[in-house]
């Protein structure tokens, strides 16, 4: 039987208005953006690392299928990192951006019928 698993994109970002800039979690050696499954797992792997804190302007931000396309676009980005579920391992997925924007797209046409 096959399992479904949903999910609520979230990237780690933070907006510097004086620059006029963004900041978000990316993989550099992959050109990809971190998009993780729900804000939970976010702070999940921010408490774990200790990294990307609030104190320093970082925050989970939620983004459907055009915001995720907008945020490869913004900073360059050809692909999307997704962790899996948070345990502490650095499991991760690599997608083609377009081919994950296409997937986040579809669930919601699905989500509504």
């Amino acid at each position: 039987m096959e399992s479904t698993t949903y999910i609520s994109p979230h990237i780690i970002a933070r907006r510097d208005e004086e620059a006029d800039e963004e900041h978000v979690m990316y993989v550099d050696s992959e050109n990809a953006l971190v998009v993780f499954r729900s804000a939970e797992e976010a702070e999940k792997f921010r408490a774990s690392s200790g990294r990307y804190p609030a104190s320093e302007g970082f925050e989970a931000s939620g983004l459907d299928h055009v915001g995720v396309a907008r945020a490869c676009v913004r900073h360059g980005l050809e692909r999307v990192c997704m962790p899996e579920p948070w345990t502490g391992e650095s499991n991760v997925e690599f997608f083609d951006a377009a081919d994950f924007v296409g997937m986040l797209r579809e669930s919601v046409v699905e989500g509504r019928a």
